[in-house]
């Protein structure tokens, strides 16, 4: 099949979600398990769900997440309408701004670790002694210099 095609099927039966966690999914929920599973040519998982109610059919939930759900969604903008391209430009930069913010972090533990073993070359001491003055924790300090505890 085309994207062309899967970007009909999501356009009518998809979401483009941002998860409590902070994640990104696109979904389809349908009663046609063939169609649904089709989706799985895109990647994802597919499951399967009981009825909701009496005299309903059961439903087929196709997902994609993360990394994979953001190259999707940028491969099927052309082809999806008004509403649907900006839940998945949201969705996407909801994305970005979540892979900003890991790197900020990382750096910030970068440079953190850097920080704390120039100071223990400088100083030597006792992880305490150089946690007292640098204001962290002590098992921050043993951590960032090898996990050794030493003595007090």
């Amino acid at each position: 099949m085309n994207i062309e095609y899967y970007a009909g099927l999501l356009e009518g039966e998809g979401s483009f979600l941002r998860k409590p966690n902070g994640g990104i999914q696109i979904t389809l929920e349908m009663t046609d398990q063939d169609i649904v599973e089709r989706m799985m040519e895109l990647g994802g998982n597919v499951y399967s769900y009981p009825a909701r109610k009496e005299g309903w059919k059961p439903t087929w939930r196709w997902s994609i997440n993360g990394q994979e759900a953001y190259d999707l969604a940028e491969r099927l903008l052309p082809f999806l309408g008004k509403r649907r391209t900006q839940q998945a430009t949201w969705m996407r930069l909801q994305f970005d701004a979540r892979q900003e913010v890991k790197e900020s972090k990382k750096e910030a533990i970068r440079e953190r670790t850097k920080y704390i073993k120039e100071m223990h070359a400088l100083r030597g001491g006792t992880h305490q002694s150089l946690a007292d003055e640098l204001g962290f924790e002590r098992s921050l300090v043993t951590y960032t210099l090898g996990g050794k505890y030493d003595h007090v």
